[in-house]
């Protein structure tokens, strides 16, 4: 017969379980065929919506359901879906520039083209990208900014683009840098002053999906770079702009720039 203490030893130890097992993200240890590609990405509005829905989800079915594929995804950080695709956890990604250092697989053509702003108060005298020289700059954990931006810059990394904002808004630094959409819904969301802050563009550069190295992850490339072509093609790249009211000239986007 248990004990007091023994009971509540036990109760313990299955919610420490329970704990674990929730908190544990999807990984291809159960989804082992080769027909299935699991995704790790964070939530982005129209683009992976928490819900599985989005640009990007519509895209990855497109190109593989009529080839036989089941598509699963698990909604995590950016900094985390870039080491479990890059430790081969899971078959793939979204939204990476073209760089060897992930250590992915990436097709010729590109998802996506993404502008990058950068919001400051007005009182800031802005002279473009050189006014980031030597001061404090917000953005994105594993945005990898800095090493796009040829300015040597005091990095703040944060969470995600709305604790960005909220830290550039109570003036904590001088500048906030984010993705173009991300900062327009942002905006909007925290209904910004417009006649208090002014927004830039400081670059575009098409994005990729990233792929484990594996020679699963090396068929899938294959596979999406024959695709991707035929989609194009046929219209259903634009169908799918139009349908998440997203604004991209695929003509010009996806080329193997």
């Amino acid at each position: 017969m248990f004990t007091l203490k023994q009971s509540m030893y036990y109760s313990i130890q299955v919610i420490i379980c329970v704990f674990i097992f929730q908190c544990m993200p999807i990984t291809a240890e159960s989804q082992t065929s080769e027909k299935v590609i699991n995704i790790a990405i964070p939530s982005w509005k129209s683009w992976t919506n928490q819900d599985g829905t989005g640009f990007y989800f519509d895209l990855t079915k497109a190109i593989y359901q009529p080839l036989g594929y089941k598509i699963l995804y698990s909604i995590v950080p950016f900094a985390r879906a870039k080491v479990f695709v890059a430790n081969s956890k899971f078959d793939a990604m979204f939204s990476l520039y073209k760089s060897q250092r992930y250590n992915m697989l990436t097709p010729h053509y590109p998802i996506n083209n993404s502008k990058v702003m950068v919001m400051f108060d007005n009182k800031v005298d802005w002279q473009g990208p050189t006014s980031l020289k030597n001061q404090h700059v917000i953005y994105p954990r594993s945005y990898e900014y800095p090493s796009m931006i040829d300015i040597d810059f005091k990095p703040v990394e944060v969470n995600d683009s709305k604790h960005g904002m909220l830290m550039l808004l109570k003036g904590r630094a001088n500048f906030f840098i984010t993705d173009a959409d991300e900062m327009s819904q942002l905006q909007q969301e925290l209904d910004v002053d417009v006649l208090k802050f002014s927004t830039k563009q400081l670059y575009a550069k098409n994005l990729y999906m990233g792929f484990a190295k594996t020679d699963k992850g090396k068929k899938l490339v294959a596979e999406f770079n024959k695709r991707l072509p035929e989609l194009i093609d046929n219209g259903t790249m634009q169908q799918l702009y139009n349908k998440w009211g997203l604004t991209q000239n695929t003509t010009s986007t996806f080329s193997m720039n």
